[in-house]
């Protein structure tokens, strides 16, 4: 497996390229009224790395409160209404731009978990007098309870799942495929602690196994822990316990300590 430091490395002069576009980009843009302009996604990460269909450089924009600006006042026609983003093309280079008013408190927690995490990888690219900067520094408290709040739920079924009311059940059915079914669910729940453990909110979950093995704190040889966790035997108990003592003694352990 490619990791992500070593798609950045390969990709590091044509992510530059990227960056450069984005900069020029945002200085393009009239200021009146917004608050501040990210570079995010992949761009912002360092490794993009576009397939045979081809990406755009994710752009997060923000205006000002009670602004009044639109999309298309600012940008130009959206080139690709099926994306959920207003999506247009600057000097060879596709844009994918989400646009909105610069969130309060309540509104930047009302967002699903996912967004908040894109957000945090974003860089800042400009700012209006310290708009966005200042608003999440106001957040910060706020957003260290949400994910105390988050990593003690998922512990919480973390523990019910794997819980020896719950093993019993399945014990007597002799049922070993709902046993590594449910200790599927329980790594699912898992694997977000991660994140949490590093400060961090967790991606959706169709990046999430892989943006972890990059974290900077993590357990002990995490790559090969991970490959013992998802190798197994669905018709075996005996696999269901040696998966079971790598999660509770390893991963859980981890998790709960950080």
């Amino acid at each position: 497996m490619l990791t992500m430091r070593e798609v950045a490395e390969r990709q590091r002069g044509f992510v530059a390229e990227r960056v450069r576009a984005a900069r020029s980009f945002a200085d393009g843009l009239p200021k009146s009224g917004l608050a501040a302009i990210l570079l995010s996604g992949s761009v912002a990460r360092g490794d993009y790395f576009p397939g045979k269909l081809g990406g755009n450089i994710d752009v997060t924009v923000f205006s000002r409160r009670g602004s009044g600006l639109g999309a298309e006042e600012l940008f130009g026609p959206d080139e690709d209404p099926d994306i959920p983003y207003h999506c247009v093309s600057r000097g060879g280079e596709g844009f994918q731009i989400a646009f909105g008013e610069l969130f309060d408190g309540q509104a930047f927690l009302a967002r699903d978990e996912a967004a908040k995490f894109a957000l945090g990888e974003s860089r800042l690219l400009w700012e209006d007098a310290g708009a966005f900067t200042a608003a999440m520094a106001a957040l910060s408290p706020a957003l260290a309870a949400e994910r105390a709040s988050l990593r003690a739920a998922r512990l919480g079924e973390i523990r019910y799942l794997l819980s020896e009311y719950k093993q019993d059940r399945w014990i007597r059915r002799e049922a070993a495929l709902q046993l590594h079914a449910n200790l599927d669910a329980a790594i699912e729940a898992a694997i977000p602690c991660l994140f949490y453990a590093n400060d961090s909110y967790a991606p959706a979950k169709d990046r999430r196994l892989y943006y972890a093995c990059e974290l900077p704190r993590l357990p002990p040889d995490f790559e090969r822990l991970l490959a013992g966790l998802l190798e197994r035997r669905p018709d075996s108990l005996a696999d269901y316990r040696r998966r079971e003592e790598l999660i509770s003694r390893r991963l859980l352990a981890f998790v709960t300590e950080a």
